[in-house]
């Protein structure tokens, strides 16, 4: 089982697609669960498709470069009746 989830078809593909393809053509060999033990027996049971490294971003700053006339803490007197 081990060996046809090494296959060049199904390198990078997660359990339950193989499961469906093989499926679909008629050919049961375990169960999706049964899939995952055995890559977890051999130590694969990571993300099987290929991945960059996590990017380090900048944290986002805001600067105020002028004060907002309608952020104005004066509050309008009432108008007159």
């Amino acid at each position: 089982m081990l060996d046809v989830l090494h296959s060049d078809e199904f390198v990078d593909q997660p359990p339950p697609e193989v499961y469906a393809t093989l499926l679909s053509r008629g050919v049961y060999l375990a169960s999706i669960r049964t899939m995952y033990r055995l890559l977890a027996a051999s130590g694969e049971s990571g993300e099987r498709r290929a991945q960059r490294a996590p990017m380090k971003h900048a944290k986002p700053t805001l600067t105020a470069t002028a004060s907002s006339p309608a952020r104005s803490r004066c509050t309008p007197t009432a108008a007159p009746r």
